[in-house]
């Protein structure tokens, strides 16, 4: 087949592989290649060739970049779906507009108990005081409210010389 031939049946071919499969008619590569003359083969050996013209070595694909250039037929599915009254579709819409936030509970657990708080407090408030960072309390005077830990202050000393087990 010559070049003048080829391109124009080339072109046919490539459009009718552009489209969706629900709207290509003829429906099959078969049916298209009996339609325009040729052997199914040669359309195999047309796909072989875009294949590998358009190959790039691994390192240089991006998926990335693929996937955000085809976003557009995603939100166009997406709508469609939500048009449809899909509950996914719905949510995933209204997340993307930052419009629904999921509810998460969150549950802490000081594996602490009171007294063991309470003989941390005290070390902690004789640690400061002998530091220098708090002044001498006297007895039943009231101390402001200490964290139980300290580790983000404390030199290199802890209450119990280097014992920060409770």
């Amino acid at each position: 087949m010559k070049a003048k031939e080829r391109v124009p049946k080339q072109k046919k071919y490539f459009s009718w592989l552009a489209l969706p499969p629900e709207e290509r008619e003829p429906a099959t590569k078969k049916a298209l290649a009996e339609q325009m003359g040729i052997s199914p083969l040669t359309l195999i050996n047309w796909d072989k060739a875009v294949i590998k013209e358009t190959e790039a070595p691994v390192e240089a694909y991006d998926s990335d970049a693929w996937l955000r250039g085809r976003t557009d037929k995603a939100d166009q599915a997406l709508l469609k779906a939500v048009q449809m009254g899909s509950p996914g579709a719905i949510k995933i819409f209204y997340q993307l507009l930052d419009r629904l936030v999921e509810k998460q509970e969150a549950k802490v657990e000081i594996g602490l108990s009171a007294a063991e708080i309470a003989r941390q407090h005290i070390k902690n408030q004789k640690w400061l005081r002998e530091h220098g960072y708090m002044e001498n309390a006297g007895v039943g005077q009231v101390l402001p409210e200490l964290p139980v830990f300290l580790g983000n202050i404390r030199e290199s000393k802890t209450p119990d010389e280097g014992d920060n087990s409770i």
